[in-house]
């Protein structure tokens, strides 16, 4: 059974300099992006976030 890996995996990996291409996060070298569950109540109606997570 595969593991199920969690946003902060992506994202430790991303900034150890792992290309995000390679993780699947990105069809462009520099820039990843992570796509969340919203909550929802009691902030918003929910749905979904994208994350566009980069390295300056």
């Amino acid at each position: 059974m595969k593991k199920k890996r969690k946003a902060k995996d992506f994202i430790i990996e991303h900034y150890d300099g792992v290309d995000p291409i390679e993780l699947g996060l990105s069809k462009e070298k520099d820039v990843a992006y992570i796509q969340c569950v919203d909550p929802g109540e009691p902030y918003t109606e929910g749905g979904t976030v994208i994350f566009k997570c980069y390295i300056e």
